[in-house]
């Protein structure tokens, strides 16, 4: 026989699949061999559990025939770390094929998540049919649709392989319609042969959707009218679609055989090609194109078509698709031959598997090859016309029968031929048969770990009836391949056995295995020896260690100690004389042999952590065998397809289309009902007024008037209240707010606060930073008091109503914009809404009426209460008689050009803050991108320029920022920038005017101004409730007062270029946000005054969330960390703004629709609650680091169910963490809100950060239930 030349060969290693009637290769093979067929007939229950209408059942042209995977449903979602909700919106086919992939490698004796060298993954998937009819109308849910993208889309089949198992080789995602599997085959053989990669993982999976099903047959479509795929016959009227996962490992040939692999068969080469124009239509088979393919993969593979005696065809059974395969292999097979090549295809059986057709073939051909079968096609009778004419060359068999040996090596092909015309073909070769060699004697350490208890015990199951079954592997190898690839979890179990009997019987006596889970990794290891070891024990150690572990030339051999942490050393143990974290005994128990207590010595210390070279152990003698893979603890992952749900919401998520980011505020008029209003009065109350004018006092009249239960509080020297029951406060005084809420009989449900109603414009020439200031004593301060005591921690005040008032805070029609100083109450209204369940928090601004006008003072305080009693809709006016409601219209910005960008090369940008997070982004951009000059504001001093290499080389102790500045800088004149930083605070004039100044005298003027300073440490940012003055101080500086700055400073530089940097928590609030939002909304209102009054043209941009630092979106939910810009997407927008300052001077960025958001966070109320929420599946507990404990009856029994529905997960122990559990702050404002609800009380807004178990959190309410 000729002998095959390898070095361009590849080794097919691993398999692993999911078929019709066969959940693994090695049971698809066995059906296969007894004739059994995985497509069967679909019982009209299945059909009707599935969904499958009525009137088409009734149809006769409905055939009940199919080919469906068991348990589709079902996935091991713990193994690869998907949490419930992720595994419900997973398609079944990523779930195959990622299961199928752990299996591949598995089943070549390489550890999934541990695969040494570059693995590639290249794979594809069908239409996600999941998405279409499962789960489509869940896309709106938080983070639905990036939930879709990443488990269904196709783009991320092997990716999320990649991810899931840390392989780091290419991964490619493969798209041709039926060839998919096999071309992903073909380009891992090219990725292997090119040195892209070590390992490659190919394949595919296909589900159709539902299933079970049958189909409806079409006369003139591809379906077969009976159910039956006649395969190669003159009947041949069709084919039948069928589910299915196939993967692949494959590896360099030359590499396989050094490495000791399971090689099952030889690809020796492959090909792809794609049909062109030469066929009948797009959807059509070409002849010419699959013979090039068969033709050039031969001709890779190096050997002539008469040396091929098996083809797995594509064969689907179609009349026109069978004819044509066959004439293109009549093209390439042209010799007659003595023996004709078999022709065979599986479609007759598990009919059409579409994208894992190919690859599912491959293995089939590759078995067939592996036991020297050929085997016969069901259900063919009479050759097709093409194949009866070239008997010389081709037979199909009807039996099973032997592959005779011949005088070259057995060979076979495979072909698979996509719509759309990509081909694919390759030449298989039976593996060259392992050397036979000795067993080697034991003892022997089997090792092997699982993700929980059942799976351990299933495993040990598995591995016990394997060595009962007819494999005749050396044990010594099976021990080898499970060291080497079943370990990578942290429960483990080992057995010391002598032979193979011994492991069988080892395998189910639970006293004789050695287990526990492992907790840290490489620990120190100690050899301890006690005083009671015997002295002849020693001799047999050492005897033991050097054939176990072997002694080193030099080592003294009368100190078994010393070779015993020699050896130890040697395989990898981290063998110490100090104190260590393992201690080893080394001392015989119960008799025990030498060599057995070194091989249980070493699962312990594999079992503690240390990373044991079992290669070093078996002395480069182990060879990989094929072992029983995992046993998956599937559970019933599923969204039940709800046909009455045609289409999902409208998308609140992420667009990419950044001409859909930007939004134009605005405001539409929005009158409100006044009828019946003294009873809806009335209905209110109580109502609590804070009023310091004329406006104040006319609603607290007019609700007297009404008959409503009111109480009236206003400004006043001292706290009192008078005999009415009314009260003065100082506004500035927050015990004052304090005592006032304690004072109070009754607690109100309609809360006014009015204070700033009575705020004034600045006087002439007075300093608009003084006069901000003196404003938020009124307002901003005095609303935060009043969140404070609004802060409900006994559970039993009702929900209220808090209108925040302001006089023309808002520029509605223009030059109305008289206060922008109070505009930091529209945005502190949604963050305090978002943070405290027990407010709902709206603004409404209001015009001003001249004194005595008592007709217009009326009509405004009806349109006021009327507001306040109105369903929340936004922010509203009040002009002129007439209300408005704040609206975002979209104001498309197209990609900009050359000629329509706003910089030119080399101008001048002064950014303030333009080394924090995004002045850094955006100047790496103007450097890069416009070589601009730069000048950059910190408040960090920086030492002089001559002296930042000395700085840089030796950073004194808390320098670390500084230096971080000057890297930063040099990176810049690196990128091609001027760069003049100076340290400055923004709301400092002097300072500022400094850099101004020195700016000027550099440069020689100032091109664009970039207001970016801002506050970034988290110490900052807290829940409203929890922030001091100072805290809230630092954000109004920045923002409001730098603005004055700049202001001031600026003069005529970059007097028609000026952006902001403000924040869309001006808009949405944002829960420990509010004086953020705040500083931002007043900059806002600031820049639009200054803009109508002519004092530069600024724009100001309320930017969504940059996703530059992920510590910052740490711990954020999805509403967040979703809708976040990478930096390249906010400079273009950065500079459609700024390009935009002719036009408009106030933009908000939504990189999602902005409604939606609005309606979640501002308008809609995140703590109600549906009641009817307990139809969604539960799932078990996942495997914690803390034990199960059972919640104690009363408050923790509730609390437990509680979370249960809110985290799908059943039980909940009294010490589980809400966060370990996979909570986060959405979920958090739903669990206090169904608390609440449930349990008549009322969870702190930190409560779950500071009592994050159900014990911790069952103890705070059960405190305050007794106070």
């Amino acid at each position: 026989m000729t002998e095959t030349d390898y070095d361009s060969a590849v080794a097919l290693i691993g398999m692993s699949g999911r078929f019709p009637g066969a959940d693994s290769v090695a049971e698809l093979w066995r059906n296969v061999l007894s004739g059994i067929k995985g497509l069967r007939e679909i019982t009209d229950a299945e059909l009707r559990e599935t969904g499958v209408e009525p009137g088409q059942l009734a149809d006769p042209r409905y055939v009940r025939i199919g080919g469906p995977l068991a348990d589709l449903d079902k996935f091991d979602a713990t193994v690869f770390g998907i949490n419930p909700r992720e595994a419900e919106m997973m398609d079944p086919q990523h779930r195959l094929f990622l299961e199928c992939s752990w299996e591949a490698l598995e089943s070549a004796g390489y550890c999934p998540t541990d695969v040494p060298g570059q693995v590639a993954v290249f794979g594809g998937c069908g239409f996600p049919d999941y998405i279409v009819k499962n789960i489509f109308h869940l896309s709106h849910q938080p983070g639905g649709a990036l939930l879709m993208a990443i488990g269904n889309e196709r783009d991320s089949l092997a990716s999320l392989v990649s991810y899931k198992l840390g392989l780091r080789g290419p991964a490619v995602s493969v798209q041709t319609f039926c060839s998919t599997s096999l071309v992903a085959v073909h380009l891992a053989c090219q990725s292997l042969l090119t040195y892209e990669c070590d390992i490659a993982l190919a394949g595919g999976a296909f589900t159709p959707l539902p299933q079970p099903a049958g189909y409806l047959y079409e006369q003139g479509g591809i379906m077969s009218p009976d159910g039956k795929v006649r395969s190669f016959d003159a009947e041949a009227s069709g084919t039948v679609m069928g589910s299915g996962a196939g993967t692949v490992a494959l590896k360099r040939m030359s590499d396989a055989i050094a490495d000791g692999d399971v090689i099952h068969a030889v690809i020796l080469g492959s090909a792809a090609n794609n049909d062109g124009r030469m066929r009948a239509g797009y959807t059509a088979p070409g002849v010419d194109g699959q013979a090039e393919v068969i033709e050039s993969a031969l001709g890779v593979a190096g050997v002539k078509p008469d040396t091929i005696g098996y083809v797995e065809c594509h064969a689907t059974g179609t009349m026109l698709g069978d004819s044509i395969e066959l004439a293109a292999m009549n093209r390439v097979f042209t010799q007659p031959r003595e023996i004709p090549a078999v022709l065979g295809s599986l479609k007759p059986s598990l009919g059409h598997l579409d994208r894992a057709s190919g690859v599912t073939g491959l293995m089939r051909a590759a078995l067939s090859l592996k036991h020297e079968l050929l085997q016969g096609v069901p259900d063919y009778v009479q050759p097709n016309p093409a194949l009866a004419t070239a008997r010389d060359r081709f037979t199909v068999l009807t039996e099973h029968q032997p592959w005779p040996e011949g005088p070259h090596p057995r060979r076979a092909g495979v072909s698979s031929f996509g719509l759309g015309g990509t081909n694919a073909h390759v030449v298989l070769e039976q593996a060259p048969p392992r050397a036979a060699r000795p067993d080697r004697p034991g003892p022997h350490l089997l090792t092997f770990s699982a993700a929980d208890e059942t799976a351990l015990n299933q495993l040990g199951e598995r591995l016990a009836g394997y060595l009962a079954g007819d494999s005749a592997e050396d044990l010594a190898d099976v021990a080898f391949t499970l060291q080497v690839s079943r370990g990578g979890f942290a429960l483990r179990r080992a057995v010391v056995v002598a032979d193979r009997d011994d492991a069988i019987l080892a395998l189910a006596d639970s006293a004789r295995w050695i287990g526990a889970k492992t907790q840290r990794r490489n620990p120190k290891v100690r050899l301890v020896t006690p005083e009671s070891a015997p002295e002849a024990w020693w001799p047999e150690l050492l005897a033991a260690i050097d054939a176990v572990l072997g002694i080193e030339d030099g080592t003294d051999r009368g100190d078994a100690l010393g070779a015993l942490a020699d050896g130890l050393r040697r395989l990898g143990v981290q063998v110490t004389r100090e104190d260590a974290a393992e201690e080893i005994i080394v001392s015989p128990a119960d008799s025990e042999p030498a060599a057995e207590w070194l091989l249980a010595t070493l699962a312990r210390l594999w079992q503690a952590g240390s990373t044991i070279d079992w290669t070093a152990l078996h002395r480069g003698a182990g060879r990989r065998v094929e072992l029983p893979t995992y046993p998956w603890q599937k559970r019933h992952y599923w969204v039940k397809a709800n046909p009455n749900i045609q289409a999902a919401p409208v998308s609140n998520d992420k667009t990419f289309d950044r001409s859909k980011w930007t939004y134009l505020p605005t405001w539409k008029q929005r009158p409100f009902a006044v009828a019946d209003l003294d009873e809806r009065l009335r209905a209110a109350g109580p109502w609590l007024v804070f009023a310091d004018d004329a406006r104040g006092e006319a609603l607290i009249d007019r609700l007297n008037a009404a008959g409503a239960e009111v109480t009236a509080v206003r400004r006043g020297a001292t706290f009192d209240q008078d005999d009415a029951g009314n009260f003065t406060i100082r506004p500035d005084k927050p015990d004052d707010m304090a005592e006032l809420l304690y004072s109070l009989l009754v607690a109100p449900r309609a809360i006014i606060h009015g204070f700033s109603l009575a705020g004034a414009e600045p006087e002439p020439g007075q300093d608009p930073v003084e006069h901000f200031d003196a404003e938020q004593r009124r307002g901003f301060y005095s609303v935060l008091a009043l969140a404070r005591e609004l802060v409900d921690n006994s559970g039993s005040a009702p929900r209220a109503e808090l209108a925040l008032l302001t006089s023309r805070a808002a520029g509605v029609l223009g030059s109305d914009l008289r206060h922008p100083e109070q505009s930091t109450l529209a945005a502190l209204a949604p963050s305090l809404a978002q943070e405290n369940p027990r407010v709902r928090a709206r603004t409404i601004d209001a015009d001003t009426v001249a004194p005595g006008d008592e007709a217009a003072l009326g009509q405004l305080t009806t349109q006021i209460l009327a507001a306040i009693l109105t369903p929340h809709e936004g922010p509203v006016a009040v002009r002129a008689g007439e209300t408005w409601l704040r609206t975002y219209e979209p104001f498309p910005i197209d990609e900009l050009t050359d000629e329509t960008r706003p910089i030119k090369d080399g101008e001048t940008v002064l950014i303030t803050g333009g080394l924090g997070d995004v002045g850094l982004v955006l100047s790496r951009h103007l450097a890069g991108k416009y070589g601009c000059n730069l000048v950059l504001t910190a408040r960090s001093p920086l030492p002089p320029p001559e002296e930042w290499d000395t700085f840089l080389a030796e950073t004194p102790p808390g320098g670390e920022r500084t230096a971080r500045h000057l890297r930063n800088i040099l990176d810049l004149e690196s990128r091609g920038a001027s760069v003049l930083c100076l340290s400055a605070d923004v709301a400092d004039e002097g300072q500022m005017a400094a850099v101004v100044e020195a700016a000027v005298e550099r440069f020689g003027g100032i091109d664009v101004v970039v207001h970016g300073a801002g506050v970034q440490d988290g110490a900052y940012f807290n829940f409203a409730h929890l922030m001091d003055r100072d805290q809230c101080d630092a954000h109004l500086a920045a923002k409001v007062k730098g603005f004055h700055v700049l202001q001031k400073v600026l003069g005529e530089q970059a007097r028609d270029r000026r952006v902001t940097l403000s924040s869309i928590a001006a808009v949405l609030g944002g829960m420990t946000l509010a004086p953020y939002a705040a500083a931002n909304a007043a900059l806002d209102a600031y820049i639009r005054q200054a803009r109508v009054s002519d004092r530069g043209r600024w724009v100001t941009v309320d930017w969504d969330t940059w996703s530059i630092d992920a510590g910052r979106l740490e711990g954020h939910s999805e509403a967040v960390v979703g809708f976040a810009m990478a930096p390249a997407e906010g400079v273009d927008i950065f500079e459609r703004a700024l390009s935009a300052t002719d036009r408009v001077g106030h933009l908000v960025i939504s990189t999602g629709p902005l409604d939606g958001r609005l309606a979640q966070w501002v308008t809609g109320d995140i703590h109600s609650a549906d009641d009817a929420f307990d139809d969604q599946e539960r799932h078990p507990r996942p495997d914690l680091n803390n034990p199960y404990v059972e919640p104690k009856e009363g408050t923790e029994a509730a609390l437990a169910e509680i979370w249960s529905r809110v985290l799908g997960i059943e039980p909940i122990g009294a010490t589980d963490n809400f966060f370990e559990l996979g909570g986060h702050s959405l979920l958090a404002i739903e669990l206090t809100t169904r608390i609440r609800k449930a349990l008549n009380a009322s969870v702190p807004v930190t409560g779950l950060l500071e009592c994050p178990t159900v014990r911790l959190l069952a103890e705070l309410l059960d405190d305050r239930e007794a106070e």
